[in-house]
């Protein structure tokens, strides 16, 4: 995980969230935007309960961290390929 997966565990985990959710949350915050939603924070937020995360309450910062890791994992593995 980078300085931005660490970043962004960390405050996850401030809020509340366990170490071990911290990679699913990431990758459901990717699936949400994937699905043709934009980055708005309520509507991604809405999703995400959907997708089982009622118990956190996701805010703009956090979202943004959360793109900023998914745009750095793709970086990543778009360059070894």
């Amino acid at each position: 995980m980078g300085e931005l997966g660490k970043v962004l565990a960390k405050r996850l985990m401030k809020k509340g969230m366990a170490e071990f959710e911290v990679r699913p949350f990431v990758n459901d915050v990717g699936r949400t935007i994937s699905a043709g939603l934009d980055a708005d924070c309520r509507k991604v937020g809405r999703r995400l309960h959907l997708f089982g995360w009622k118990q956190f309450e996701l805010d703009d910062h956090t979202l943004q961290l959360a793109l900023a890791v998914l745009d750095d994992r793709k970086a990543f593995s778009t360059s070894l390929s």
